[in-house]
């Protein structure tokens, strides 16, 4: 049986065809819908690796992509920002919040925040990786980076 009760815990191993995932719940009904949900994501033949985080596919992005240097240097941000998550942790609040973050940072040059325009292009950074997550690694069912832009009066 894939759910074993641990203690006051359960744990789901989901194993088909060699895919594997895990992860523990407090209660019987999530356990059983995320369950239901890796199932189905194996058998349509989409990956459900618990393993891979944030900084691993901004790793095999930068080796696989072509990319000018802001952009590594905006993915280097994340990394350290995000890095250490888990894809299948991250949700837009995530992204929500560190782009919060984001727009109190100082400049390089001048104490000022940095500008919107530079906040638009970090978030654009990592959701270029997660799309490719989504679209051709098929890691991520969704981008949860995909936000809506802030406006840019950087004038």
């Amino acid at each position: 049986m894939p759910i074993r009760k641990r203690g006051d815990k359960y744990q789901v191993r989901v194993r088909i065809r060699g895919e594997e995932a895990t992860k523990t719940f407090t209660n019987k009904r999530d356990a059983q819908a995320w369950e239901r949900e890796q199932s189905s994501l194996i058998e349509r033949g989409q990956s459900v690796s618990t393993k891979d985080t944030l900084a691993d596919v901004i790793d095999r992005y930068l080796e696989t992509q072509e990319y000018d240097k802001n952009r590594a240097s905006n993915l280097a941000w994340w990394k350290d920002e995000l890095g250490k998550k888990r894809l299948c942790d991250l949700r837009k609040a995530d992204f929500v919040s560190a782009r919060d973050r984001l727009k109190k940072l100082p400049a390089k040059r001048g104490g000022e925040p940095i500008k919107p325009a530079t906040v638009n292009r970090r978030m654009a950074a990592v959701s270029a990786v997660l799309t490719l997550c989504v679209e051709e690694w098929f890691l991520l069912e969704s981008n949860p980076a995909r936000l809506k832009q802030i406006t840019e009066n950087n004038g």
